[in-house]
C-alpha cells in the first residue's frame, strides 16, 4: 500500500530592503534564482506566496526559472508575530495585534497543512516568523518556541502531512543550496543573535 501524503515545501523570501521599498535587493534576487535550482525536476502541484512584495518577487523568480505556469497569493501567509515576544528583546508588540496574527497563522496552518486524497507537493513562499510557527505546529511544541529558531533568506523547510493529518518536519531552514556568502538573515535578527 502506497502512503499518500502532502509535501509542503516552504521557502522564506530573499533578502529585501528593510528600510524603504520592501522589494528584493540584488542579492535577494540572486538568492531566489539560486533557490529555484533546488526545485528543477521536482513535481510541483501548486505554488502560492504571501501577498507581500518580497515574497511575491521571490515566487515570481522561482516560478519563471522552473517554468511553473501560475503563482497564487494568499494574505494568510503574510508575516506575523504569533505569540508575545520575550521582554529581553525590548520590542513592544500590541497584544491585540498578536492575537489577530495568531488567528491568521492558525487559519493558514489549517488551510495549507490538511491531508489530501492524492500525493502532491505544494511550494509556499512566505516569511520567517510564519514558517517558524508552522514548524512548531508540525512538531507539536509550544508555539512560543518559534522565537528560538533561526530563519535565513531563501531557507527551505519541508513538512509532510500524512493521510491521518499527522505532520512530520522533514527539514528546517535548509540553505545547502546557497553558497555561504549568500546566506543572510534580516538586520533585526542579526542584531539579536
Amino acid at each position: 500500500m502506497t502512503l499518500i501524503l502532502r509535501r509542503v515545501v516552504l521557502v522564506r523570501h530573499g533578502q529585501y530592503d528593510e528600510h524603504d521599498t520592501g522589494q528584493l535587493t540584488a542579492l535577494g534576487r540572486k538568492q531566489a534564482a539560486t533557490t529555484a535550482l533546488a526545485f528543477e525536476g521536482m513535481r510541483i502541484d501548486s505554488m502560492v506566496s504571501s501577498t507581500l512584495i518580497r515574497a511575491k518577487q521571490t515566487a515570481e523568480i522561482i516560478a519563471e526559472q522552473i517554468g511553473f505556469p501560475r503563482v497564487t497569493h494568499s494574505a494568510l501567509l503574510c508575516e506575523c508575530v504569533p505569540t508575545m515576544l520575550p521582554a529581553s528583546l525590548r520590542v513592544k508588540v500590541d497584544s491585540e495585534h498578536v492575537r489577530q496574527d495568531r488567528e491568521r497563522a492558525d487559519r493558514a496552518y489549517e488551510r495549507f497543512f490538511r491531508p489530501t486524497k492524492t500525493a502532491r507537493t505544494d511550494l509556499v513562499i512566505c516569511h520567517g516568523n510564519i514558517i517558524r510557527f508552522f514548524a512548531c505546529r508540525a512538531l507539536g511544541v509550544q508555539p512560543r518556541a518559534w522565537i528560538k529558531m533561526q530563519s535565513l533568506h531563501c531557507g527551505i523547510t519541508e513538512i509532510s502531512v500524512l493521510p491521518n493529518g499527522e505532520t512530520r518536519l522533514a527539514s528546517y531552514n535548509d540553505t545547502g543550496h546557497l553558497p555561504r556568502p549568500m546566506r543572510t538573515m534580516s538586520n533585526a535578527a542579526a542584531k539579536r543573535d
